[in-house]
């Protein structure tokens, strides 16, 4: 068994790469959870998939609501669950079967999803603005104050850290908000 880890803002990207693997002979068994990123656990297979991703019904966690949809897209596509991680839903159909169509879920209920994560990031935006500038403040008046320059150095250090999952969390957001305008869109249409 391989293990990869990575972290995917775009669940599309994510699908992509999942297929690319495939298509190496590499099949999904299983997704951990890592210090910020997925744990993708993968084994040598002869079978060719093809790998759809979606969105849990209503950011389910719960075995028995997502268990309906889970049977439902087994069932009528004629695919296997492979898991359910982070608020997604993992199926696989073998190449051999045909054509695998898309699981995108309808505008509205992407939508509804994109929001979700949009709201989540400005949350952990938030978080992380306050971090720095309560790290920040504390260093600096160490420093004035002339005292505890080891403690100023690692709140500086900190701030740093913070600075940078700020930058990557807002780009997260902003992906998602250019999806949601999208899907907005195409929602009028």
């Amino acid at each position: 068994m391989e293990c990869y880890k990575k972290h995917f803002f775009d669940m599309d990207k994510e699908e992509q790469w999942l297929n690319e693997m495939a298509d190496k002979g590499m099949v999904l068994t299983k997704i951990g959870h890592g210090i910020f990123v997925q744990k993708y656990y993968f084994e040598k297979s002869d079978t060719a998939y093809t790998y759809r991703v979606d969105y849990s019904r209503d950011g389910a966690v719960m075995e028995e609501i997502t268990a309906p949809y889970v049977m439902f897209v087994t069932s009528s596509c004629d695919a296997e669950y492979v898991c359910w991680s982070d608020g997604k839903v993992y199926f696989r159909r073998a190449k051999e079967k045909g054509d695998f169509p898309k699981l995108y879920s309808d505008p509205k209920s992407r939508y509804d999803a994109e929001q979700r994560q949009f709201g989540g990031c400005v949350g952990l935006m938030s978080l992380f603005v306050f971090d720095i500038c309560y790290c920040g403040y504390t260093s600096v008046t160490a420093i004035v104050e002339e005292r505890a320059t080891l403690f100023a150095v690692i709140t500086l250090i900190c701030v740093a850290l913070c600075a940078v999952f700020l930058f990557l969390i807002a780009r997260k957001a902003i992906g998602c908000h250019r999806k949601m305008k999208e899907l907005k869109q195409l929602m009028k249409e």
